[in-house]
């Protein structure tokens, strides 16, 4: 922009003596110069040079004669102004270059404080390296002493528990030698249980009609009970069935006692061997007269079961 205002007064002084096509050649040149010396100047710049254009054409035509002497004065001032242009320019090269060089001692400081940091990071790194490696080997080596503990002491509840199995095994020793039934009071259960068979085998073949009669014909030859008094003890106590009433006089009669109270004792619960050996009553007799009188029935059974219907026979008359 300080050029152009360097051309413009050149042309000012040189209006008297430069003719027309002159003025015009030298505005053209100065414009050129202006734009080939500042190709960066603005839009607003080029509008006015077009404008002064304009004016200098119209107003050289009056100034023809004064154009020579402006041209040597534009010379001369153009010339210094280059001048002075130039040592600018040198100028702000080395102002430049200054600057680079000290934009290039930062850049280099701040490498060097970079490498120094990458050191710092490295030598942590390193650092945190190696307390994991022992954090590492301290964590092995605590799991190792908890496996070694963990199998102490599995080795010891093993140790703790067979000791205590083989308590509970002394035990159970004890308590099954404790409570091991003598050989003789296993006997007499089992001469209980055979008078409870006996009872209810007996039950069960005087239920049956064609048996019945013999039955109680048996008890009346080998007990001497008659048939019309096991009939009104039937009557009376018909829950206990022949088998019942006939173990119950057997008791009676053995044990001297009364056989309503022989009676009661069976209906408290008790079995029937139970009753005799409360009575002192020897169940090996029991048990054979009972038996006596099943073995009879059985025998019975199997002869009409094997002959021809017979006549009936009549009951024998007996008293009370």
């Amino acid at each position: 922009m300080k050029k152009i205002t360097i051309i413009w007064a050149a042309v000012a002084l040189a209006l008297p003596v430069l003719t027309l096509p002159a003025i015009a050649d030298e505005v053209a040149k100065g414009a050129s110069a202006s734009a080939v010396s500042d190709s960066s100047q603005s839009k607003e710049a080029k509008k006015a040079a077009k404008a002064a254009e304009k004016r200098v054409r119209e107003e050289a035509e009056k100034a023809s004669d004064e154009a020579k002497k402006a041209e040597k004065a534009a010379a001369k001032q153009a010339k210094k102004e280059a001048k002075k242009a130039a040592k600018a320019e040198k100028e702000a090269q080395k102002q430049a270059e200054k600057e680079a060089k000290a934009a290039a001692k930062a850049q280099k400081d701040s490498q060097e404080q970079s490498g120094k940091e990458t050191k710092a990071e490295k030598k942590a790194r390193k650092q945190a390296e190696k307390e994991a490696k022992a954090a590492a080997k301290a964590e092995k080596k605590i799991l190792a002493n908890a496996s070694k503990q963990a199998e102490k002491e599995a080795k010891a509840a093993a140790k703790l528990e067979k000791q205590e199995a083989k308590l509970a095994a002394q035990e159970a020793r004890r308590s099954a030698r404790a409570n091991k039934i003598p050989k003789a009071e296993r006997r007499v259960q089992q001469q209980q249980q055979r008078i409870e068979e006996q009872v209810v085998e007996l039950n069960a073949m005087a239920e049956r009609p064609e048996l019945r009669e013999d039955i109680l014909n048996s008890i009346w030859r080998e007990h001497q009970i008659s048939s019309k008094r096991f009939h009104r003890q039937l009557e009376a106590h018909p829950e206990l069935g022949v088998g019942g009433l006939l173990v119950a006089n057997l008791i009676s009669r053995f044990g001297q006692k009364g056989l309503d109270e022989i009676i009661t004792s069976g209906k408290e619960g008790q079995n029937w061997g139970q009753i005799a050996r409360k009575y002192n009553v020897n169940l090996v007799e029991l048990i054979n007269e009972t038996y006596r009188v099943g073995i009879t029935a059985r025998t019975l059974d199997l002869i009409k079961s094997q002959s021809p219907p017979a006549e009936p026979k009549a009951t024998p008359a007996t008293g009370a």
